[in-house]
């Protein structure tokens, strides 16, 4: 057998890199279609090859973690794109982002601010400083004249990294210059809504070197709150990390009961009062959703049920 990355998803035959370098259009086993299993970009696979040269995949290696939207694997880090200005950055939009991030298995979130060359009023200091402080890596860019591309180049060693952010921010573009390929489609924003018109349309991992792989991923420019958890919301706010534990109630909300340490750190400056804003308002949003399913479940529950 030889071993391969998915590169690409096109239906049932998606193409394989080969640790040869070879890339490949590869057939399925039966089985996967029968298990309802699906090739994600990303894949690590094992592949057999016929007296006719066809390729078929027949095992996927275990794999470390999995997104829904956009369906890739095995991702290491994902670099979060805003842009300062042209759409501006939204703080609010931002933190969704780090929380559904947290919330999945061994992935680190890297924060990237592009449209350096717009930031007039230098917010992007104040904001990196922020961020910094709690323990992320935030970069300062300018895709159009490629100020502190080096550094993103850097992050991305040794790693499989996918780009995320809202449409407009410059991703496509990003991404372009990081593989000095001009030819990946990009957007423009939108006069009217000022918003971007997003342009990649198929799931594809392209190769920086041996060991440095990024995802151009379609689907990820919005994020959804409610795949969290509300008892999982807490550590996804990684400055919480250190003082949770010494909350007076073990259940604690971090919203108004007595002893919170939570509370207490954002009251002596140790916690960022605005992220924690941001917090209740994640809690109280994924609580009324909690509400709403309890209330359907239970309005379910109690019809009676007629057999004729």
């Amino acid at each position: 057998m030889e071993k391969g990355k998915v590169i690409k998803s096109t239906g049932d035959m998606p193409l394989v890199k080969l640790e040869t370098g070879e890339i490949v259009s590869c057939k399925l086993r039966g089985i996967f279609k029968l298990e309802k299993k699906k090739i994600l970009v990303g894949d690590v696979v094992l592949l057999t090859q016929s007296t006719n040269r066809a390729y078929r995949i027949d095992k996927i290696i275990e794999r470390k973690n999995e997104l829904v939207r956009p369906a890739v694997s095995n991702v290491d880090q994902i670099m979060i794109v805003f842009s300062i200005e042209s759409p501006p950055l939204s703080l609010e939009l931002l933190d969704t982002f780090l929380s559904v991030i947290e919330s999945k298995q061994s992935i680190e979130a890297t924060i990237i601010i592009n449209k350096s060359d717009l930031d007039r009023d230098q917010k992007i200091q104040e904001i990196a400083k922020g961020y910094q402080k709690i323990g992320y890596q935030v970069v300062a860019i300018s895709a159009t004249d490629e100020s502190n591309l080096d550094q993103v180049r850097a992050l991305l060693k040794n790693k499989t990294t996918a780009f995320a952010g809202p449409s407009g921010v410059g991703k496509t573009s990003l991404l372009s210059k990081l593989l000095r390929n001009e030819d990946l489609e990009i957007g423009e924003i939108s006069n009217k809504s000022n918003k971007g018109k997003h342009t990649t349309k198929v799931v594809e991992l392209f190769e920086i070197n041996v060991s440095s792989f990024v995802f151009d991923t379609p689907g990820f420019t919005t994020v959804d709150l409610y795949e969290i958890e509300l008892d999982e919301l807490e550590d996804t706010f990684i400055e919480f990390r250190e003082y949770k534990n010494k909350c007076r109630f073990r259940e604690c909300s971090h919203i108004k009961e007595i002893g919170c340490e939570i509370q207490k750190q954002v009251q002596n400056g140790k916690i960022d009062k605005e992220r924690y804003d941001r917090y209740v308002s994640f809690y109280e949003k994924l609580k009324k959703k909690d509400e709403v399913r309890e209330k359907s479940h239970k309005h379910y529950k109690g019809k009676k049920r007629f057999i004729k």
